[in-house]
């Protein structure tokens, strides 16, 4: 995958953003934007996107890229749980099993 290579390149060059590469700076912003984007229904790109230009550097393509990477792994880890829900929703309405 492209965002992740590039997530490799920058760590092996030794290139980091204004802030770097701790982990500690990282796990605070994924957790402030997943709970922002949790409070108005998005799923966070929305705040991402601009952090990744702001705080760790990317410049506006990188950013895209890792994003939509950042994405695709929140859709995926999302998927099965919104399938079985859905699936419970509509056995529900319908009185037999889907």
């Amino acid at each position: 995958m492209r965002g992740v290579d590039i997530l490799a390149e920058r760590a092996a060059s030794g290139h980091a953003g204004p802030v770097g590469w701790s982990l500690p700076a990282a796990a605070a912003t994924g957790a402030a934007v997943g709970v922002l984007g949790g409070l108005i229904g998005l799923g966070g790109a929305e705040f991402r996107l601009p952090l990744l230009i702001t705080m760790f550097g990317f410049v506006a393509l990188q950013a895209v890229i890792v994003n939509k990477a950042m994405s695709l792994i929140v859709v995926l880890a999302r998927s099965p749980r919104a399938c079985s829900a859905s699936r419970s929703t509509s056995s529900r309405r319908t009185g037999r099993p889907s």
